[in-house]
């Protein structure tokens, strides 16, 4: 048998020797700053609870998106939408714009793809002016535009593209310039134009747009923000039958880039003036789908329910019309054989 394990006495007049420490050594680790700052990424279960806030919906104006998302958009909350062109995309951003405005919010509208002056032309005509009025040249349509914003109490910015500001400087300046306790919503369009300072020049189009949307995602939770950001969409999205079977390959770049969003919306053409958006994925409530129609004097966009049937223009319905005809004569003249 072994003899005894002996343990030194311990010395309480030495300070470096503390119970459970019988050798008189520091035993606590020093952590590095990086260390440190690793150790705070683990969150214990009632700290992640109390940072739970309960959902502010703001109403979009879109009746599917509000109808299925619990009374609106969110604080913390991202959509992105991507279709072909002529999808209404930006116009879209326009809409959102005169909805969600009001003593609450506070807008900042990057418009990077189409021209920014246009942009808040079809803005300005959200809020009831005449869009080809909204011009230097008519002045008073402008001042009178102003009236109407500051009776609403709303507070729109937009980010003037040639200052080529990265995604972290536009949130944080934003952030000093809006009035406080107002919910800060970015309206971006688009994605591919975005910069963020993680960035660099070796970076694929692919690491550039996962890097601007990760900057957003961030900036969605330090400043409980709200953002509906315009991608671009890949070739497929153009066919109205590729967008329906499969949704989130309509988002360029990469699907798992749109997955990271609470809700991402395909967008596709069924005429002219009808836009079909397929919601194939919905943190918020159910998926769906459902229809934007273009009024093209306001350049308000009107929701309905479902896929609906695309308008036919005038040679589609004479050539359905002539196939009718063409059935009235056939099938009699088949029944008799």
């Amino acid at each position: 048998m072994s003899a005894p394990f002996s343990v030194p006495p311990l010395d309480v007049t030495d300070p470096t020797q503390e119970a459970g420490n019988d050798w008189g050594e520091e035993t606590a680790e020093v952590l590095t700053p990086e260390e440190q700052k690793a150790a705070k990424a683990f969150v214990s279960l009632p700290e992640v609870l109390r940072q739970n806030k309960p959902r502010r919906p703001i109403r979009t104006g879109v009746s599917w998106i509000d109808e299925n998302t619990g009374g609106g958009l969110s604080p913390g909350e991202a959509v992105i939408a991507g279709g072909g062109p002529g999808t209404v995309k930006t116009t879209l951003i326009t809409n959102l714009s005169e909805n969600m405005a009001g003593p609450q919010t506070a807008l900042c509208l990057i418009a990077w793809d189409e021209r920014w002056t246009k942009v808040a032309q079809k803005t300005g005509a959200q809020f009831g002016e005449p869009y080809s009025e909204l011009t230097s040249a008519h002045p008073l349509t402008i001042d009178r535009l102003e009236t109407r914003l500051a009776q609403r109490d709303a507070f729109i910015r937009f980010v003037d593209p040639a200052s080529g500001l990265p995604v972290e400087e536009i949130a944080e300046t934003f952030d000093r310039v809006a009035p406080k306790d107002r919910i800060r919503i970015y309206l971006v369009d688009l994605l591919q134009l975005m910069e963020s300072k993680d960035c660099s020049d070796d970076d694929t189009e692919q690491i550039e747009t996962r890097r601007v949307v990760e900057a957003l995602l961030r900036v969605v939770r330090l400043q409980e923000a709200i953002v509906f950001a315009i991608s671009e969409a890949t070739k497929a999205a153009i066919a109205l039958e590729a967008v329906e079977a499969n949704p989130l390959a309509v988002f360029a770049t990469s699907r798992k880039i749109a997955s990271r969003f609470d809700l991402p919306i395909a967008m596709a053409k069924l005429d002219e003036t009808t836009v079909l958006c397929v919601v194939a994925k919905n943190r918020l409530g159910p998926t769906g789908k459902f229809r934007l129609t273009l009024d093209p004097v306001t350049w308000r966009l009107g929701c309905q329910e479902g896929r609906g049937e695309p308008k036919r223009t005038k040679g589609e319905a004479a050539r359905a019309e002539a196939d009718s005809e063409q059935q009235k004569i056939l099938v009699p003249a088949l029944l008799k054989a």
